[in-house]
């Protein structure tokens, strides 16, 4: 298998052994609220259209050169640090921020690694990453629809100029449209 490819994860495996299961363990006597149908359809798309529909574990361009994006989240260094200063200003701040910051620590990430780079591997990883990464905006998550994800996704987590934006938005929803969710 190449390092940056999967070459046999199935989108149906991943929504139920992956997302499901990390977004009821999110959720579980926690803040956060993962498992909402919102959450979940975002979490999903996101990851859908940031590896290339379950293709890539790192960021790939159309010219299919590396990007600076880790894992299927295509997490770039500076919002993994940025994820991560906020999480830990939380947690001296409020006991249910604390029990998140050390539950990612110990249960997701297992006391092993510090490091943007076990994105490539961690799968959990990835999706709580991505679902903090939305938790962190001050705005309410949007409906599951398509276009309505696809507008927030560029708003709150691509990192292109506006001027993208129509460009971005329609390889986010092609990518969904090609795996057939509704």
């Amino acid at each position: 298998m190449n390092y940056n490819q999967f070459e046999h994860l199935v989108f149906e495996e991943f929504l139920e052994d992956m997302i499901n299961p990390w977004a009821s363990d999110i959720n579980s006597g926690r803040i956060v609220t993962a498992d909402t149908e919102e959450a979940k359809s975002l979490v999903m798309r996101t990851i859908l259209h940031e590896s290339g529909g379950l293709k890539y574990i790192r960021q790939v361009n159309a010219q299919g050169d590396y990007g600076p994006g880790f894992g299927l989240i295509s997490m770039q260094r500076n919002r993994w640090f940025c994820t991560w200063s906020a999480i830990d200003s939380r947690k001296n701040a409020s006991p249910e921020w604390e029990k998140l910051y050390h539950w990612i620590r110990t249960e997701v990430m297992k006391g092993q690694y510090d490091d943007i780079e076990e994105l490539h591997w961690n799968l959990g990883l990835n999706v709580v990453m991505c679902r903090l990464a939305y938790l962190l905006v001050p705005s309410t998550l949007p409906p599951v629809d398509l276009d309505s994800q696809a507008q927030y996704w560029f708003d709150h987590y691509n990192q292109s100029p506006e001027e993208l934006r129509e460009e971005r938005e329609g390889a986010f929803k092609r990518t969904v449209n090609n795996f057939g969710i509704k």
